[in-house]
């Protein structure tokens, strides 16, 4: 298993550097306009775009190529699936007010994804070792990507 930290730029941030055994893997960059979210790795520019109403589905662009497709469930659920070549993960909350994810494969739980503080500004996920690191940096995106719908909701509703 190979565990990576997630560290938020500010309160509910909008940029998160991704960091392995203390090394800086990349920036994820997230505007507060829309539901999106990029990043750069090895050379490589990476998007997650909401594709549709409501950013049901998402697609993830590898230099303007799609090499992968994500599908929440539904409007209501935060449980999302990623389809990426062969295999199909989903991102699992483990409840219904839960900040934790788990990444489930075949039935079996291969990962998880989770805050570490109240604040919503660090972040940790473990995951396989036979998952490529873009697809890794991607999964751990998208979960920033329904903590920020979350967060959206919950002041829109407030309002």
């Amino acid at each position: 298993m190979v565990t990576l930290e997630g560290l938020g730029k500010g309160f509910l941030a909008k940029s998160f550097q991704i960091i392995d055994n203390g090394k800086l893997v990349t920036a994820v960059n997230i505007p507060w306009s829309k539901i999106s979210a990029y990043f750069n790795l090895d050379g490589n520019q990476y998007e997650i775009l909401p594709e549709g109403w409501f950013a049901k589905r998402f697609i993830l662009k590898r230099d303007s190529v799609v090499f992968a497709t994500a599908k929440r469930k539904s409007l209501f659920r935060r449980e999302i699936k990623l389809c990426v070549g062969e295999r199909e993960i989903s991102l699992m909350p483990l409840g219904w007010l839960s900040w934790k994810f788990n990444l489930i494969e075949h039935n079996n739980i291969i990962g998880q994804i989770s805050t570490s503080n109240l604040f919503m500004n660090k972040y940790s996920a473990t995951f396989p070792d036979d998952l490529p690191l873009h697809v890794k940096v991607s999964l751990f995106s998208l979960v920033f990507l329904i903590w920020k719908q979350v967060a959206v909701s919950t002041v829109a509703a407030s309002t």
